[in-house]
């Protein structure tokens, strides 16, 4: 991945860190409301462009963005105090949607992640999706 691209995006978006994975996308860090996220680019470096463009828009509109992902949190777990979860997480997908995650609990099958999957429109999708790492 040439250097000066590489350099621009990390300026463009102010990311703490920007790493080539070996499954062709990148991982990078970045501080928000002073917290530190983890974010994956999946897509090849050919979309890479597209991605952060969406990446601008995504980072731009955060807090509103954050709000409505936990109010669908909230819709499904009435009981939770969702403004105690921070999110951790974002992954940007090739067709420019993105899924925001939020660490819950240590479970049995390991520590469970509320991802809430936004389109590129910034509609929201009404399903949540949880994985274990």
């Amino acid at each position: 991945m040439e250097n000066v691209g590489k350099n621009s995006w990390i300026q463009t978006l102010n990311l703490n860190s920007w790493e080539v994975t070996e499954y062709g996308g990148v991982y990078f860090t970045k501080d928000i409301f002073g917290c530190e996220i983890h974010g994956n680019f999946n897509c090849k470096e050919n979309q890479l462009e597209t991605l952060i463009n969406n990446a601008k828009r995504v980072f731009n509109n955060f807090e509103e963005l954050n709000k409505i992902a936990k109010e669908l949190i909230q819709k499904n777990y009435p009981d939770e105090n969702v403004d105690e979860l921070k999110l951790d997480d974002i992954i940007f997908s090739q067709d420019c949607s993105f899924l925001m995650g939020y660490p819950t609990e240590e479970t049995d099958a390991g520590h469970e992640y509320i991802y809430v999957k936004f389109q590129k429109d910034f509609t929201i999708d009404d399903d949540l999706i949880y994985e274990y790492y």
